[in-house]
């Protein structure tokens, strides 16, 4: 493992929000894959991270945190 990153699983509502990844369908010039999160409660989707390489880095471990929430 070369790095960390620590992703907030929780709206700023209290809710404990569905973490998904999505890559990227071909429809950029350039490659990306967005880490996001869905708080039901208040009907959100709030983006985590977005990166633009082609695939998730090898040897970085994306931890998502409960206790932490999101700011926006």
């Amino acid at each position: 493992m070369t790095e960390m990153v620590i992703i907030p699983g929780e709206h700023k509502c209290g809710r404990i929000m569905d973490m998904r990844i999505l890559p990227d369908e071909g429809t950029s010039s350039k490659p990306f894959w967005i880490i996001y999160g869905i708080c039901k409660k208040c009907d959100m989707v709030i983006v985590s991270n977005i990166f633009m390489d082609k695939e998730p880095i090898r040897d970085v471990d994306y931890i998502i945190d409960y206790t932490k929430k999101s700011e926006k």
